[in-house]
């Protein structure tokens, strides 16, 4: 199978986030292609940024990118995808994971979890055209 980190890939990764993330008017930042190509290529990525960087696009990229290839093979070319694709991440904080939640929730069909305290609480919206 090709490799995501490829011109092809590229030009995939920026469709994705166009058709998936249409709030996201500028698309990724330069920084974070790299390593979002090389998670979805199945690479491990440790990657240190300042609070507010988006860091949080690591992990909700690849979902969405294995979700809208899954579903429009057609448009991107083959590469290798999940179809139910599965991402965890564990926060420091209770209202970091909240804040988390809200956001990505309102971009996209994702159901996203977090639990503390025993507590689990669930959020899932669509604004996605035709979902």
């Amino acid at each position: 199978m090709p490799s995501w980190n490829s011109n092809e890939g590229i030009a995939a990764l920026t469709s994705v986030v166009s058709a998936r993330i249409p709030s996201w008017t500028t698309g990724l930042r330069e920084w974070q292609i790299e390593p979002i190509l090389r998670i979805l290529d199945s690479e491990d990525v440790l990657l240190c940024t300042a609070t507010g960087a988006g860091k949080s696009a690591l992990f909700i990229v690849p979902i969405l990118c294995h979700l809208e290839v899954a579903a429009h093979p057609e448009l991107y070319p083959k590469s290798p995808v999940r179809k139910h694709p599965l991402g965890m991440v564990v926060t420091p904080t209770k209202g970091l994971a909240r804040n988390l939640v809200c956001h990505y929730a309102l971009d996209s069909l994702l159901l996203l979890t977090f639990r503390f305290s025993g507590r689990v609480c669930r959020q899932i919206r669509s604004t996605s055209p035709g979902v």
